[in-house]
């Protein structure tokens, strides 16, 4: 692979700064101490997406009270919404109303609770900046009772809210608004979602986002068979934004609203790879790594191409979730907590002696801790080994005043390739010619940076983020370093001047 640093392409996307928080009533007991280690290491976000839920008013539309007891039915709402502003600039709130539409009631129902729970957290939290409204009206299990034409009259109940909020309480930085959050990028439910909005005659309506969720596309939509998983096929989601261009063209939309994609991943639901062989204390066999580094490179695989396409803004998933760990960036169950039956994909949670686990990440947490020790203006990056279904090495390079970053990583998903990978850098930046350069080098595999590599051992540093190399070299302009990439292998090369620190060109 090739890098040369004197081939700008402007602002590194940072994308390990947009990313989800954990449920108010999800592992509370861990949420404080997740959010000072998050803003200890460089993981606090420009963008974290928070969870609210259509009883955190009790019901109540005159007057909320936000619960600070963890014991109550709705948890620790005041602390959740606290630790969330700690952790981000801003917060994304997400409020779902499937729930009150499956009880039948209409949008004008509907509408003062909206009102009353958003009210009160843009009260009392103003980092809340945007307002998201449902969460996957379009997935299979609310497909009873939701039909394309059911969203868009709740979605305006919201942009209703948001502007009578803006205007009564006048914040500093008031409320965005938008939606719908779909599961999947299916024509019929965004066209028709564009279509109500586009026939919408209030000169007071507002869609300051438009979001959905990456995870799969389905061959059918219709029936939502014939899955295309993104894990498959990362690349699949590089023509997205200028799809939904054409679709917010045709509606009369700014083709250049912002999009977001609210969660993304490579395992959506309950999908898994090696699924029967979780519980390492009900088997001789030691417990398989595989799945947790093929999020991490796949997660990394599928932001690399999001991150490539204007206005578009990925959000990973999740900080710490509720059933499956291959989706944790923290560790949360450790042996004998969890185990998911391969045949029909349930899974068992138990007591879970050794978890949550405090201040130390899975490997796809490692892998966005690596990308915020990325630089801040991207450079070319090129590979020769990347399949046109994203599969194979990728590469990703920044520089800044302060030095150098490269990072290269070889997603297979399920596949053993191997590479042993040549990093040829060209025009490294001035601040780093001529003089001592100290490099570090970290690497995520199946034994390093792996928590899960050996999750008894009570010394838990191989969880953290491990450095395999360091070495000082001096260079004319151009270097190559060696990698030896296995399979979901990640590696993060700094470069940082040693003495004698000028401004990079």
């Amino acid at each position: 692979m090739s890098v040369d640093f004197s081939q700008e392409q402007g602002p590194l996307w940072h994308g390990e700064r947009y990313n989800n928080f954990t449920q108010a009533k999800t592992w509370q007991s861990a949420r404080a101490s997740d959010v000072a280690y998050l803003n200890q290491v460089g993981l606090h976000g420009k963008v974290y997406r928070a969870w609210a839920k259509v009883d955190w008013c009790g019901g109540s539309t005159t007057s909320c009270t936000l619960s600070s007891d963890p014991a109550s039915p709705t948890g620790d709402v005041a602390g959740y919404l606290a630790d969330a502003s700690a952790v981000s600039d801003s917060v994304l709130l997400n409020l779902d109303v499937t729930g009150l539409i499956q009880q039948g009631k209409p949008p004008a129902q509907a509408k003062p609770v909206i009102e009353e729970i958003v009210k009160t957290v843009k009260t009392r939290y103003p980092k809340v900046k945007y307002l998201e409204a449902f969460n996957e009206p379009d997935a299979p299990q609310n497909r009873g009772f939701m039909t394309p034409d059911k969203v868009y009259p709740y979605y305006a109940a919201f942009y209703q809210v948001a502007n009578e909020v803006n205007a009564e309480l006048m914040p500093n930085t008031p409320l965005r608004i938008g939606g719908p959050a779909f599961f999947e990028l299916d024509p019929t439910w965004i066209n028709k979602f564009l279509d109500d909005y586009a026939a919408d005659t209030d000169p007071a309506k507002r869609l300051d986002f438009f979001s959905y969720h990456g995870y799969v596309e389905f061959g059918d939509m219709a029936t939502v068979q014939d899955p295309h998983f993104y894990k498959d096929d990362p690349r699949q989601v590089e023509s997205q934004h200028a799809r939904l261009q054409s679709m917010f063209a045709a509606h009369h939309v700014d083709p250049d609203l912002p999009t977001f994609v609210t969660e993304t991943g490579v395992y959506p639901g309950l999908l898994c790879d090696d699924c029967a062989d979780t519980d390492p204390t009900t088997t001789t066999t030691p417990w398989s790594t595989s799945d947790y580094v093929r999020q991490a490179a796949g997660a990394a695989s599928v932001l690399y191409w999001y991150g490539n396409q204007p206005d578009t803004y990925a959000f990973n998933w999740v900080t710490r979730h509720s059933s499956n760990e291959r989706k944790d960036e923290f560790v949360t169950r450790g042996p004998g907590c969890t185990s998911i039956t391969a045949a029909d994909r349930t899974t068992t949670t138990t007591n879970c002696p050794n978890g949550p686990v405090e201040n130390t990440f899975t490997p796809y947490g490692n892998s966005l801790l690596m990308q915020s020790m990325m630089k801040t203006k991207k450079v070319s990056a090129t590979s020769d080994s990347l399949t046109d279904k994203g599969l194979g090495v990728y590469a990703l390079a920044a520089k800044d005043k302060t030095g150098a970053s490269v990072m290269v990583w070889n997603y297979q998903d399920t596949n053993s390739g191997a590479f042993h990978a040549t990093i040829n850098l060209s025009h490294l930046p001035s601040n780093l010619s001529g003089r001592p350069v100290d490099v570090k080098v970290y690497r995520v595999d199946q034994n390093t940076s792996n928590y899960y590599s050996n999750p008894n051992d009570t010394d838990q540093a191989k969880g953290h983020l491990q450095q395999v190399d360091e070495r000082t070299v001096t260079s004319t302009g151009n270097y190559c370093y060696q990698a030896e990439l296995g399979p979901n292998a990640m590696y993060l090369v700094l470069f940082t001047p040693m003495s004698g620190s000028q401004g990079a060109k």
